[in-house]
């Protein structure tokens, strides 16, 4: 019995003499297996063989039976940017209007949706850090693992709020980098908390409070 291998390679051969100039590709799903309704494949091997990977996708959503590693990254949503004002990038965004778009916090804000770190402007949307690692401008020197509040004097920027844990206002992260901040200028390596998570007075009662250190 010939190979099926074999063939296509004679086949690819009679091509290439047919077609002068013509480079011809055969591609052989040789080794691979069927996949399991739902499941996304992946290469099993420097060859490309194909096996179950640990993902799945009913079309509405996809499932994972393993741990996600950001590998140093971030979650990112994509939110239209307003017409008005809009983003900047390595900044945080605070939603506004109806149907909501996304626009630079100002000063006098004290919550936010997240920190910009692509697609900013007026126009199209802008990519959000939700949670994860992002570079945010700051309005003072860092120190690594200080908590990151928003900054009340430099629209959107971060501010290093000290090593204890605020008591009121949208807590952004934590400070990853000691960093010496030319305002305007330098960004620092931030993990950004989700959205919601705010400062607390230690005395209030449980569940009054979302609460993440």
């Amino acid at each position: 019995m010939i190979k099926l291998s074999k063939v296509l390679v004679t086949f690819a051969a009679i091509l290439a003499l047919a077609l002068p100039g013509h480079a011809a590709t055969i591609v052989s799903n040789q080794g691979s297996s069927a996949a399991a309704q739902n499941s996304i494949p992946k290469a099993t091997d420097a060859n490309g063989t194909q096996g179950a990977s640990a993902l799945s996708d009913d079309g509405t959503k996809v499932f994972t039976s393993e741990n996600i590693d950001l590998v140093g990254l971030a979650l990112v949503v994509e939110i239209a940017n307003a017409s008005s004002t809009g983003t900047t990038v390595n900044t945080i965004a605070k939603l506004t209007g109806a149907p909501s778009t996304v626009v630079i916090a100002g000063t006098s804000d004290t919550t936010g949706i997240g920190l910009v770190v692509g697609g900013a402007g007026t126009t199209g949307s802008a990519q959000i850090v939700v949670e994860g690692r992002g570079a945010c401008l700051y309005d003072n020197n860092t120190v690594a693992g200080d908590y990151v509040s928003m900054s009340a004097t430099n629209a959107g920027f971060c501010h290093d709020a000290g090593s204890t844990r605020p008591t009121s206002g949208k807590i952004v992260g934590r400070a990853l980098t000691t960093t010496t901040v030319t305002v305007g200028t330098t960004t620092v390596s931030t993990q950004i908390y989700p959205p919601g998570i705010e400062g607390f007075v230690s005395s209030a009662p449980f569940g009054l409070s979302r609460r993440r250190r």
